[in-house]
């Protein structure tokens, strides 16, 4: 883990975990558990985020979401 104060006078606390580096910003200079509560929140929205879906897929959530009202 590396802490960094950038020159804005905020800090930049970087992480690798399984080859991917994760980054915070904090406005003031923050504590271990603030650290690892913040990345650990960015690990779960990484792991959400990285799910794959085909086309199909994508195209059915996209009308059932209502944003298509072309089949009407």
């Amino acid at each position: 883990m590396k802490i960094e104060k950038l020159p804005s006078g905020s800090y930049r606390v970087r992480k690798m975990y399984q080859g991917t580096t994760y980054t915070a910003v904090f406005d003031y200079k923050p504590t271990q558990k603030e650290i690892m509560q913040a990345l650990s929140m960015k690990m779960d929205k990484a792991k959400v985020s990285k799910q794959r879906l085909t086309f199909g897929v994508a195209a059915e959530r996209y009308i059932e979401n209502g944003s298509v009202n072309y089949f009407v």
